[in-house]
């Protein structure tokens, strides 16, 4: 059973990744199709049927989805969350570019009503978040393009 509360400290003062994060990055990466899956979110996959999504993009997107909130039971308001999703979001671009040095992806985390970190491939002609970004109102929306 994992602890509760921040997690612990490296050597020199930083906090670490939650282990449950820590867990769905280990997990690694799968191919489906053209797409590129979290291998411990799979079991989405089960939720997707032709023409559920309209393009690529938009089903990796749906299936790379980690309510951070959830996965770590805490709530909007906790800093503990907000430093938790962008540890996140940086080591899972980490993790793309170092399995995927040759194709570009992006990381985005949003926080509104739940805490997110997703993300999908870049391809022409496709994108799942919208051009501008403050057309998100009161989401804040930060977009990590992979490789930097």
């Amino acid at each position: 059973m994992a602890a509760l509360g921040p997690p612990s400290a490296d050597g020199e003062g930083e906090p670490q990744l939650d282990e449950r994060l820590e867990e769905v990055l280990d997990e690694g990466f799968q191919a489906f199709g053209d797409c590129v899956i979290l291998t411990a979110f799979e079991d989405a996959l089960s939720q997707v049927t032709s023409g559920t999504h309209r393009d690529a993009t938009a089903l990796e997107a749906f299936v790379n989805h980690c309510h951070v909130d959830d996965e770590l039971g805490l709530e909007l308001g906790d800093p503990v969350l907000i430093a938790q999703a962008g540890r996140y979001a940086g080591r899972l671009a980490a993790e793309l570019a170092r399995a995927y040095p040759d194709v570009p992806f992006l990381v985005i985390l949003t926080v509104g009503d739940s805490c997110i970190v997703r993300f999908h491939k870049q391809r022409t002609g496709e994108s799942w978040l919208a051009d501008d970004l403050e057309s998100y109102g009161d989401q804040a929306v930060m977009a990590i393009p992979v490789p930097e």
